[in-house]
């Protein structure tokens, strides 16, 4: 690829250099500057990173300005993960269940599930479950750790099926969890809308995301509902 040169060149990267410099601390990818010429942008990145205005996340991800205070920050494994992906990701397996207050310890390997197709590969003590419903991508961190916790029958919850139960009522009753959960099950496996349509009725939940809930399932099929068989509806919801 052909490179510009001269002034057009020095042009760009001082464009690029104020840009940066003007933002709060961020994410940078070569997309973010539409326009410019790409081997510009290319060496005004890897140069801004030796000087340490950038720091250097992985190929084409750089993170910063990390001159906005005098303590560098580093951005989480959550936001630099979500970059890479291109899409949210919501606590899955054990770290959902720690998240949860289901376990006591938070595990050496964390565990993440994501509508992206593809996980990078090669991350240290880090698993990512791929190929998630899209419709989670507005759900908090909370929201997204209680589905996946559905998908496993809340199996992995080292609390009894009574405790895990009111801990997941409990969260479910805040403002309208409930609610956006039920539109985002939607896109769930069956067993997941049939144990949320079992907490909702726990909780009282609006009657018409319940009703949608109860539309979308098959009328014969029967659920595993595992460590939450005990939900006083769960025969309603048809479990086995």
């Amino acid at each position: 690829m052909l490179c510009v040169r001269g002034s057009n060149s020095n042009s760009a990267s001082a464009q690029i250099k104020a840009q940066i410099e003007r933002a709060e601390e961020r994410l940078w990818r070569h997309q973010d500057f539409i326009g410019l010429p790409v081997c510009a942008v290319n060496q005004t990145l890897s140069r801004l990173a030796r000087r340490g205005i950038l720091m250097r996340i992985r190929k084409g991800l750089y993170f910063g300005p990390t001159n906005k205070s005098r303590t560098q920050s580093l951005p989480s494994e959550d936001t630099v993960l979500e970059s890479v992906l291109r899409h949210r990701i919501h606590p899955a397996g054990r770290t959902a269940a720690h998240i949860l207050g289901l376990i006591a310890l938070e595990p050496e390997e964390a565990e993440y599930a994501t509508a992206a197709s593809e996980a990078p590969s090669n991350l240290p003590n880090l698993r990512v479950f791929t190929g998630r419903s899209k419709s989670r991508d507005g759900l908090s961190e909370i929201e997204g750790a209680i589905l996946e916790i559905l998908r496993m029958r809340a199996m992995g919850s080292e609390r009894s099926a009574k405790e895990t139960i009111g801990q997941l009522v409990q969260f479910l009753r805040c403002q309208d969890t409930f609610v956006r959960l039920a539109r985002a099950a939607l896109d769930e496996p069956p067993r997941v809308r049939a144990m949320l349509g079992a907490l909702g009725q726990e909780i009282e939940a609006n009657r018409t995301e319940l009703a949608l809930l109860r539309a979308s399932l098959n009328p014969i099929s029967r659920f595993d509902f595992g460590l939450l068989k005990g939900l006083r509806f769960a025969r309603e919801w048809q479990s086995k």
